[in-house]
């Protein structure tokens, strides 16, 4: 009897352990678009291409992709024969949509982190070249470098558009640098990574006619934001300086009943501590 019951309760283990194990992704299968689908694995020696050549290859991208960015993969080493996908999508009308990009109403930036979870990591991904496959062992959506100005900062890429976010401006949560000026840090924030966060303030009003429906608590948006790790006590930085800088920042001041506006960059850096 005893026999009995442990073969019965090894075999209920087994099966509660085949049930626990991880679904089966679907797959989808892509069809490979020339100036949207970036590969080594389909053009070889990309990295010994001279500069020029690669400005060109970018202004070809831009013109033709009329989009911020392109997917960069390389294959995991085997073509797959004999896969019989009941369709084969454009990857780019899959995610060129509002559903991976930035929150708002306008934002036409892609979302990295959505596109990872909703499509990376999601899914089994294959690039369809006639009746061969590849299935990518890196995937990833690169935005264009575009031109710098005077001072080496990179220029907007032409067809960008961007939300407006608005903060409130608390002096006790936002204080300058004791090293750099015009910088402001996050006071209280330990970023992850030895990082600071920094805020570049246009010291100049804007005039316009703001009639902001929304102005955000900057130190609540950040602690509810993905960015904050609550196990560690700070937020990434870097990655939420990136997050962030894909918005139009907006800070509003009021001083006797009245609003000031200021618009501010953001940034992060590696420094020793404010």
């Amino acid at each position: 009897m005893k026999v009995i019951f442990t073969i019965i309760l090894v075999s209920i283990l087994c099966i509660t352990n085949i049930y626990a194990q991880e679904k089966p992704k679907d797959t989808l299968f892509f069809a490979l678009e020339k100036y949207y689908t970036i590969s080594p694995t389909i053009t070889p020696n990309m990295a010994n291409l001279r500069n020029p050549d690669l400005i060109t290859a970018t202004e070809d991208e831009l013109k033709n992709t009329n989009t911020l960015g392109y997917i960069y993969f390389i294959g995991n080493g085997f073509l797959y024969t004999g896969l019989k996908p009941k369709k084969i999508l454009s990857i780019k009308d899959f995610i060129e949509n509002r559903n991976f990009y930035m929150d708002g109403k306008y934002n036409n930036v892609v979302d990295v982190y959505k596109l990872n979870d909703s499509l990376f990591r999601k899914y089994t991904i294959f690039f369809v070249i006639g009746k061969e496959f590849i299935q990518p062992r890196v995937i990833e959506y690169k935005q264009y470098y575009t031109n710098m100005d005077k001072e080496g900062n990179r220029l907007p890429h032409p067809l960008t558009k961007k939300d407006t976010l608005y903060f409130n401006y608390d002096e006790k949560y936002i204080t300058p640098s004791k090293h750099a000026k015009n910088k402001f840090i996050l006071n209280g924030e330990n970023c992850l990574g030895g990082a600071a966060f920094s805020f570049d303030f246009e010291f100049k009003e804007l005039r316009e006619n703001l009639k902001p429906q929304l102005i955000l608590d900057l130190k609540k948006y950040i602690h509810s934001s993905r960015f904050y790790n609550l196990k560690d006590g700070g937020p990434e930085c870097f990655s939420l300086a990136y997050f962030m800088d894909n918005y139009v920042l907006i800070f509003v001041q009021k001083n006797d009943n009245k609003a000031f506006f200021f618009k501010a960059k953001v940034g992060a850096y590696h420094t020793i501590d404010d």
